[in-house]
């Protein structure tokens, strides 16, 4: 059997503290990360899944939330192929950054097809805070994954999600 090999780049966006790292580093080692140091930059890796006859091979391009390194951003934007927009519900700021994450990667890309992006709204273990009431009213036009990084397989969920959407993507639909 001949296996397809599909790579895609896969940028985690979002401010710190959203949840970016710990769910790459526990789908990577299964186990759940509470405290690392904010990621510098941006730390690289790859994650890939069979689907059907598909090899989906994504390289992970987790981003680093704070401001120090608002310059350098743009360019780890270039070429991605899907976008993740993380942001937290127990945090309002990070809610209301999150039009200014995609304002930023709209300008280095262009438009944002809803099937090559989705919205993290991480911590769904919190329940109802005042972020998620925030998040609510935005009317994000973008698909949105509720999610815990703190619940068994959710972080396979967002990599399930962009499996389904290339496959829809490689078959031109």
């Amino acid at each position: 059997m001949t296996r397809r090999v599909e790579n895609y780049k896969l940028v985690f966006v979002g401010d710190s503290r959203s949840g970016k790292t710990c769910l790459l580093k526990k789908l990577l080692t299964g186990t759940f990360c509470c405290n690392h140091a904010p990621t510098d930059g941006v730390d690289v890796h790859t994650y890939e899944t069979q689907d059907g006859e598909r090899l989906v091979r994504f390289t992970v391009w987790d981003t680093g939330g704070a401001s120090d390194f608002t310059g350098m951003r743009d360019g780890y934007y270039l070429n991605g192929d899907l976008f993740a927009f993380f942001c937290s519900r127990d945090d309002t700021q990070s809610v209301s950054n999150l039009s200014q994450w995609t304002r930023d990667v709209r300008r280095v890309v262009g438009d944002l097809c809803p099937s090559r992006c989705v919205v993290v709204l991480n911590k769904k273990d919190l329940g109802d805070t005042q972020a998620s009431a925030l998040f609510a009213s935005l009317r994000i036009k973008l698909p949105v994954l509720h999610l815990s990084v703190l619940e068994p397989h959710n972080d396979v969920a967002l990599f399930s999600h962009f499996v389904h959407r290339t496959r829809r993507l490689s078959s031109g639909q």
